[in-house]
C-alpha cells in the first residue's frame, strides 16, 4: 500500500469529520425511527495549503493521480496515528499564484 506523500503539513484550521450513517424513518404522524446503517464510524479530512511548491505540488499530484480510487497510508501530523484512506473527493485544486508556487491547494481523504 503506498503511503501520502512527504510534502509541507497541510493548514489545520478545519476540524476533522466522524461520520456514522444513519437510517430514518418519518411516519406521518411525525415520529422518527432511525438506527445505525454501518457498525462502524468514518474520519473525514479536508487537507488544505496556503502555499506549496511546485515541486511539492506535483508529488501531491502525482500521488494523487496515482491512487484515486485505491487505499493509501496516511499518518495524522497532530496525533501520529496512522490511517488506511482514499480521496473522496475527485478533484485536487491548486492555482497557479507566481513562478515556483501553488496557492490555495485543496484535497479531502476519507478513512476506509
Amino acid at each position: 500500500m503506498n503511503t501520502f506523500p512527504t510534502i509541507r503539513q497541510p493548514n489545520w484550521k478545519t476540524s476533522p469529520i466522524f461520520y456514522k450513517p444513519q437510517g430514518r424513518t418519518e411516519s406521518e404522524a411525525g415520529y422518527v425511527h432511525s438506527r445505525p446503517r454501518s457498525t462502524r464510524g468514518i474520519h473525514k479530512w479536508s487537507l488544505n495549503w496556503t502555499y506549496l511548491s511546485e515541486v511539492d505540488y506535483q508529488l501531491l499530484e502525482d500521488f494523487f493521480r496515482a491512487n484515486m480510487g485505491a487505499a493509501f497510508t496516511w499518518v495524522h501530523p497532530i496525533t501520529n496515528v496512522s490511517y488506511t484512506c482514499r480521496f473522496s473527493s475527485d478533484t485536487l485544486v491548486g492555482d497557479e499564484q507566481v513562478p515556483g508556487y501553488r496557492s490555495g491547494i485543496a484535497c479531502s481523504i476519507e478513512e476506509v
